[in-house]
Parts: structure tokens; C-alpha cells; sequence
């Protein structure tokens, strides 16, 4: 198998996403808006927690409240971590609750819709 381009084109490199800007946000406080998605663009990230009972939202709608461990368990992963794309007007805010000094965190980068 063979691909050819057309002239002038930079081949496979147009096929990638290109982020527009990164995203860093850190709170130890309740509900709290950590990161809002701006007007014509998206985000691609992770959202971490450590406090299992009080999971951070997205659009005031609680996040799983366990992750990478069966619901009867335990124990439970202290970092929590959870992969989304999220769009424009979508609202992460940490959990309502015991968000302790480690607290939520949200890391990822913003494309152009």
C-alpha cells in the first residue's frame, strides 16, 4: 500500500489536532469552578481527585465516585484520575466536600472546534 499527496501538502501532519493552549487548575476549596471551556473550543484532558466521596463535577453532575477499583473494595487509588473531552460552556468544579490538601486538579490542552 502507498498514500501520495497532493503538492503543497504536508501529508499526514494535517491529520493531527493542534492545540490551540493548555490547561492547568488546582483547588483545595469546595465546589469551586476550576475551568470553564471557552466559546469555540474544546478541552481534552484529565481530572484528578482524591477524596472518593465527594467527587469533582462537570456541568454540576457528580463524577464517578470510584475509579479503578470495584465498588465493594476497601481501599481505593489516593489519585483518581478521570479522561474526558469536554466542549464549549462545559464547567468542571471540584467536589461539594472533603477536598483535603491534595484537592482536584485539571490538566489538558484546548483545541479550536
Amino acid at each position: 500500500n502507498t498514500t501520495s499527496f497532493a503538492v503543497g501538502s504536508t501529508g499526514a501532519v494535517d491529520y493531527y489536532e493542534k492545540p490551540s493552549g493548555s490547561v492547568v487548575a488546582w483547588s483545595t476549596s469546595n465546589n469551586e469552578v476550576l475551568y470553564t471551556v471557552p466559546a469555540g473550543k474544546y478541552f481534552k484532558g484529565t481530572i484528578i481527585h482524591t477524596e472518593y466521596n465527594y467527587p469533582p463535577k462537570i456541568n454540576n453532575k457528580d463524577l464517578y465516585k470510584y475509579l479503578n477499583i470495584d465498588e465493594n473494595s476497601d481501599s481505593y487509588n489516593n489519585y483518581m484520575s478521570h479522561e474526558f473531552r469536554l466542549y464549549a460552556g462545559d464547567i468542571i468544579k471540584s467536589g461539594s466536600s472533603g477536598q483535603g490538601s491534595y484537592g482536584t486538579k485539571v490538566q489538558g490542552m484546548e483545541f479550536n472546534l
